[in-house]
């Protein structure tokens, strides 16, 4: 086959399996049409944006509608200069399941980095493709350091794809082991850490959640599954999953759990940034409706999670934690991290001095200098609104009460303003003041609470905030 002709196959067959994915078919072949199989404006949009993050095009929706067939579209991208990576058959034996099939052709096709930083699968639904590179980097870095905190020595990670995680942590522990669902990620990480300089401390081998889980012995002392939970099938996997992983004494690990309370408010933020301010509020729920039918991951909300917690794993300890960061996305501001332990910071008889934050606070070192006295040791802010979700919150609520023909310009009117405080501040002010900083969500969504611990350390003050303030169920 010519040269050309071979690179155009390839990228057909990429097109192919992200249609595959998306339109959840068994095959594509590279002469369907995208309407034929079911793709609509909602689907084409994922398809856009996974299309664009694999192999690094610029697709438009136009250009997907125009071309309608993968053959065709991959002739046209193609000649627009984009290639796929040389990839090879598909990893013998690998899984049929839905989401097995798709981190398969996802890491088969996506583009390799040679330092490792492979972020495969992330994209940008505002974009419609690849995440930023910094917002991606802020995202490891955070979550490393708040790993790395835990001090571990032999980690077990579920769901470890090419390593994204793994690669900070090698240098810092004594044995890493990795485990996923998708063979060509097994193979590909396997790849790279044979030349990599701390390889030899990391071992991969294929296993989805319910089996490492259930095979696990307790020889690891952190148990971490990163950005995972979320393609569960369910709660009820998940509680069989951490009933497998507590048997044991190592702390457990479930990061970038997708807020439940958070969701629609996610939607809503980003649905109304596609209309003009004249747009009547019907126009913008029936937006936010079609937008929250595309995108069902496993959501659970902090107390559902604690309740949980408690079912599987009686008298393990769950701590949570908001995402770090200073760039404002949807992974550190729709997303929360559990740590569940036994025995970790056990809850002392000092007294805790409950406090409520301002409704107008001003500078947030003057706030904290105004609330937490000088012989407070131990101190529980409730009720903050956090400056990162809180605005979309009061959006959501007012577009769900609004009149359906009210313009938007007149509902975001509407709304006062109201004073919020960046997580990230409330952590850097509590640090410079001498106090181990935790920032949790509350029970109502916006909101965080704030543990200060003075000459402690952060997961010392996070113990602080075990009991749930006052407040009804999870939304």
């Amino acid at each position: 086959m010519p040269e050309d002709g071979g690179a155009v196959a390839g990228l057909t067959a990429a097109v192919a399996a992200v249609w595959a994915d998306v339109l959840r078919v068994a095959e594509v072949g590279d002469d369907d049409e995208f309407s034929a199989l079911g793709g609509d404006v909602r689907t084409a949009s994922r398809v856009v944006a996974l299309t664009n993050q694999w192999l690094g095009a610029n697709l438009t929706l136009r250009q997907l509608f125009l071309h309608r067939t993968p053959a065709r579209l991959a002739a046209a991208l193609h000649a627009e200069g984009v290639r796929v990576r040389e990839v090879g058959p598909s990893a013998a034996g690998a899984p049929a399941g839905e989401w097995e099939r798709f981190w398969d052709s996802t890491y088969r096709f996506s583009a390799r980095r040679r330092d490792g930083f492979n972020t495969a699968g992330w994209y940008d639904r505002r974009a419609l493709g690849a995440m930023p590179e910094a917002h991606m980097r802020e995202w490891v870095g955070t979550t490393a350091e708040r790993l790395r905190s835990l001090r571990p020595r032999h980690v077990l990670e579920i769901g470890c794809g090419l390593g994204l995680i793994m690669m900070p942590m090698l240098e810092h522990v004594e044995r890493y082991e990795g485990t996923d669902i998708s063979t060509e990620a097994v193979r590909g990480l396997r790849e790279h850490l044979a030349g990599h300089p701390h390889g030899a401390r990391a071992a991969v081998r294929r296993g989805d959640a319910l089996e490492v889980a259930a095979g696990t012995s307790g020889e690891h002392d952190l148990v971490l599954l990163n950005s995972v939970v979320q393609y569960f099938p369910d709660l009820a996997h998940l509680e069989e999953v951490v009933a497998g992983l507590t048997r044991g004494d190592g702390v457990v690990f479930l990061g970038d759990l997708l807020h439940r309370g958070l969701h629609r408010p996610m939607h809503v933020a980003q649905v109304v940034e596609q209309f003009p301010d004249s747009a009547p509020v019907r126009r913008v729920r029936t937006a936010t409706e079609v937008s929250l039918a595309g995108d069902a991951p496993l959501l659970v909300g902090p107390d559902e999670l604690r309740r949980l917690v408690a079912r599987a794993a009686p008298g393990w300890d769950c701590d949570l934690l908001v995402r770090r960061g200073t760039h404002r996305t949807e992974m550190n501001r729709f997303r929360f991290d559990a740590v569940l332990s036994r025995g970790r910071h056990p809850n002392s008889d000092a007294p805790v001095r409950p406090l409520s934050w301002p409704g107008n606070p001003g500078g947030v070192a003057e706030v904290l200098a105004t609330l937490v006295r000088p012989d407070d040791e131990r101190v529980v802010i409730r009720s903050v609104p956090d400056a990162r979700t809180h605005a979309c919150v009061r959006l959501t609520r007012a577009l769900d009460e609004a009149p359906e023909d009210l313009p938007l310009a007149e509902l975001r009117d509407g709304l006062a303003p109201a004073a919020a405080v960046d997580p990230e501040t409330l952590w850097e002010t509590g640090h410079r003041l001498g106090h181990g900083v935790a920032v949790a969500p509350a029970r109502e969504p916006g909101l965080v609470d704030v543990a200060l611990l003075r000459g402690g350390d952060d997961w010392a003050a996070a113990a602080l905030l075990r009991a749930p303030g006052p407040g009804g169920e999870d939304c």
